[in-house]
């Protein structure tokens, strides 16, 4: 007899990308995507990347988030200020940070997700593509 892993169908692993189609130049939030409206989504990684290098600045510095909800519900974060994860290399993968509490890395069924970019002082302007890695949980 064969045996079935019942779990499998929930196990499912998803990625979704997301290009910033122009250079920000002021705060904005922008949505992203909505993973599944009938099951939730646990991130496990948030990739950023930039075509070209973005310098550190301790005052002048865009703080990034990937947030769900009506709260909203920060997952993951990056900041290119100096005292916090610093610059950007171009054409190169950056982890962004998954926030410590586990309950917020589960999306819930038809959460839209998205992009937070929050301007500090005088940053340049940025053009991030996000990568979401992840996996359906129900």
């Amino acid at each position: 007899m064969l045996t079935r892993d019942d779990n499998s169908f929930f196990r499912e692993r998803m990625s979704f990308s997301f290009d910033v189609k122009a250079a920000v130049a002021a705060t904005a939030t922008l949505g992203i995507c909505t993973p599944d409206p009938n099951r939730l989504f646990r991130i496990e990684r948030v990739e950023i990347l930039v075509e070209a290098a973005y310098a550190a600045d301790p005052a002048n510095f865009y703080a990034m988030t990937l947030s769900h909800g009506a709260g909203p519900t920060t997952a993951a974060s990056w900041s290119t200020q100096t005292s916090a994860q610093g610059a950007l290399a171009a054409n190169a993968t950056q982890a962004m940070v998954l926030s410590g509490t586990d309950a917020n890395l589960v999306v819930p069924a038809g959460a839209l997700l998205k992009l937070v970019l929050t301007k500090n002082g005088a940053a340049a302007n940025i053009q991030p593509r996000v990568v979401i890695h992840g996996r359906y949980v129900n």
